[in-house]
């Protein structure tokens, strides 16, 4: 009797049931996935692909194996469900005529993608694309097969956030991957805890440079599948808006204030007349003064109160001891929200003392170039006295 494959984990199973070794059952997968492409499909001549790992709007992800070198990979397909349907299991068409050329252009960016993607493959918190090309009418490209958990997931586990050193830990390596992709004049445009990956092996890796890359201009569907709400800057909303470092700098810094305080901040385009953000220090949160100063800034509504590039971001927020790049005024304007205002009135005197307590105590003492050159003319002064007064006193001891 011929063996079978497990479309999990690439190992013969003696029958068509679920797999001794991973316990995967692909007959339960086919009816979530149906229009996926049928396991045991044969991609580029060597990609057997197997069960489907994640079904966006824009695309298929599917585990495969390059069955020359046993290596497996993560394989994404272009497949926009609100354009494409399938004419048989494997073949892709438009659902109607009028579609095509927003499929076309999608596919374009689709590939245009993977090749950026490509171009990063030595960066190692940057998923490595490893091979693109078209095929099925549509188009498909292969990338490292990443085993972890998205940070999501990673605060779902963890009661819903997590502290400050451990968000540190998580995002610096994110913010020097971005630093990388920014001087190559790459925006990211989906930076959300879903799309970092950790890994088994406590790497952190950054993915899905893709879903906001298919706005498709004037082709699009709705704007509720491009962006995701709480973490889209303001730019985003519009068709034609202007869109730099500092979307990815909005974006990145939401998903530190959804790790530190378990909430998402209030939609960008909320926030322009009145904003409603609380502080994280004001839910409870324990982080240095310039760390939510930064962060404060970075979330501004505004693309021009943010920081001007990833690296000034991460040095403001991570790896400062004193900073003034935010005015107290501009600080004690978000402090006074309404919504701020509001919580703090529930807030004891003596919570919010400690809470005072926790975000002062990492500044610094400032002392005055005036203060310190008084304070020396004291000293002067005093141990000239001191001296005086011990000529007089060897004086009245002579006889």
């Amino acid at each position: 009797m011929e063996n079978i494959v497990c479309y999990n984990c690439f190992n013969e199973k003696s029958n068509s049931g679920a797999c001794p070794i991973c316990g995967y059952d692909d007959s339960r997968d086919a009816l979530d996935h149906s229009l996926a492409l049928p396991t045991g499909t044969v991609l580029a001549g060597k990609y057997l692909v197997g069960k489907v790992l994640g079904q966006g709007g824009f695309g298929i992800t599917y585990i495969a194996q390059d069955y020359t070198s046993k290596q497996l990979v993560a394989l994404k397909e272009f497949f926009p469900d609100s354009l494409a349907t399938r004419t048989d299991l494997i073949n892709v068409s438009t659902i109607a005529n009028d579609r095509r050329e927003a499929f076309l252009y999608g596919k374009e960016c689709f590939l245009s993608e993977a090749k950026t993607l490509s171009e990063f493959i030595g960066n190692n918190n940057i998923v490595r694309v490893y091979n693109y090309f078209e095929e099925n009418n549509t188009a498909y490209f292969t990338m490292e097969y990443i085993k972890g958990q998205s940070l999501l997931s990673f605060l779902d586990k963890n009661g819903g956030k997590i502290c400050y050193e451990e968000v540190k830990d998580i995002i610096l390596p994110i913010m020097d991957a971005l630093s990388y992709v920014h001087s190559k004049g790459v925006i990211h445009r989906d930076i959300s805890p879903d799309n970092i990956i950790i890994t088994d092996d406590s790497e952190i890796k950054l993915i899905d440079f893709g879903a906001a890359r298919y706005s498709l201009g004037d082709k699009s569907r709705s704007l509720d599948v491009i962006l995701k709400h709480g973490y889209a800057p303001k730019e985003q909303y519009t068709r034609h808006g202007r869109q730099g470092p500092y979307t990815d700098i909005y974006a990145l810094a939401a998903t530190i204030y959804r790790s530190l305080t378990g909430q998402i901040p209030p939609d960008s385009i909320d926030r322009v007349d009145t904003d409603t953000l609380i502080p994280p220090s004001a839910l409870g949160c324990v982080l240095p003064a310039y760390a939510e100063n930064a962060l404060l800034k970075a979330l501004s509504p505004q693309p021009s109160d943010r920081f001007s590039s990833m690296a000034e971001f991460r040095d403001a927020c991570f790896l400062s001891v004193e900073t003034d790049f935010l005015s107290p005024r501009i600080l004690e304007e978000q402090l006074q929200t309404k919504a701020s205002q509001e919580y703090i009135r529930g807030v004891s005197k003596e919570d919010s003392q400690y809470t005072k307590q926790e975000t002062t105590r990492f500044r610094k003492p400032k002392y005055s170039k005036e203060i310190f050159i008084r304070n020396a003319f004291l000293i002067e002064g005093l141990a000239a006295l001191i001296f005086v007064g011990f000529l007089v006193f060897i004086y009245l001891l002579m006889p």
